[in-house]
């Protein structure tokens, strides 16, 4: 079965010539999964960069920090002066109507003249404004309170933060109260004044029904007291 010639046979041999290799055992048992023959259980003792750049070679700007802020601000700031929005809106004064049917307060400045608050809103003592006041907007500097009946005010306390600076509308009234001074006594509507009215005639045993109403002198409220005599006239008497 050995072939004869050194030429390959067309046909394989009936036994190879090597019956058993030549290594009892591979050299290697398994092939290597890592390039390198061992790892290192841990990373190098030393970096291979000393110190971070203070550079960057980026020009956007990192998001933390300099790693040296400025300690303190600068000397010349760069506005030069600062803008200023001016006082805030005040009540200037309280005074009665001429009438004493009410009150008129005036601001300092203009006001956002708010139509749709109520009294309520708008004044912390609202009982001494007496039955159902209204307020009113002549115009934005002027407040006008109409008095109710039983009225008793003699100063207006004013909520804060409610009434608006109409330039600078965050600027807001804070709460205040105000004196309503007194006019002069010689005020006409100071000054007392009865008035009757009643039957021109009457029968003898009728009896007498007098009106005051129309007195004058009360400001705009009742009478504390009110006293009433009859002087006698001798001739109206006699007849």
């Amino acid at each position: 079965c050995s072939p004869t010639s050194s030429a390959p046979s067309c046909s394989p041999t009936c036994s190879p010539t090597t019956l058993t290799p030549t290594s009892s055992s591979p050299t290697t048992a398994n092939p290597s999964e890592s390039p390198h023959a061992s790892i290192s259980d841990s990373p190098s003792m030393t970096p291979t960069s000393q110190q971070p750049s203070h550079n960057p070679v980026t020009s956007v700007p990192s998001r933390s920090p300099s790693l040296n802020p400025t300690p303190t601000p600068s000397a010349s700031p760069g506005t030069t002066s600062p803008v200023s929005l001016g006082e805030p809106t005040q009540i200037a004064n309280a005074q009665y109507l001429s009438d004493f049917s009410g009150a008129m307060l005036t601001f300092t400045k203009d006001t956002t003249a708010p139509e749709s608050l109520n009294c309520q809103i708008l004044f912390i003592n609202l009982g001494d404004f007496g039955q159902n006041p209204t307020c009113t907007w002549p115009e934005r500097k002027k407040l006008q309170v109409l008095f109710g009946q039983g009225w008793n005010a003699t100063k207006i306390k004013i909520h804060g933060d409610v009434i608006r600076d109409f330039a600078q509308n965050q600027f807001a009234i804070r709460e205040r109260t105000v004196q309503i001074p007194l006019p002069s006594s010689s005020s006409p509507y100071l000054v007392v004044s009865a008035v009757l009215s009643g039957a021109s005639t009457i029968g003898t045993c009728d009896d007498i029904t007098l009106d005051a109403t129309a007195s004058t002198g009360t400001a705009g409220r009742p009478f504390k007291s009110v006293l009433w005599f009859r002087r006698s006239n001798s001739s109206s008497s006699s007849s």
